[in-house]
């Protein structure tokens, strides 16, 4: 999780990029195959980052649910993920 549990619409916490950073680096030391997902707080603008630090799955509601343009605001999370997809 990367939000507080319980409500919807929180801001991302930004020690989850550090919690990202640790279980890639279990994954490859242990060579286990799991798959990390991000749940919460995801928006076009921190999507990137959460991608760059080896979330291989995010769930986003919210930034596209709330949005006044739900297809736009998917088209954009989408960009801003594939833009960073094997930038680090």
């Amino acid at each position: 999780m990367s939000v507080e549990p319980g409500f919807a619409q929180q801001d991302f916490l930004p020690e989850t990029a550090d919690r990202i950073r640790r279980l890639v680096g279990f994954r490859q030391a242990s060579q286990l195959p799991f798959r990390i997902g991000v749940d919460g707080g995801i928006k076009a603008d921190n999507i990137a980052q959460v991608v760059q630090e080896g979330a291989d799955d995010v769930a986003v509601a919210s930034a596209i649910f709330a949005a006044q343009d739900p297809l736009k605001a998917l088209k954009e999370l989408k960009e801003a993920a594939d833009g960073a997809v094997g930038t680090k």
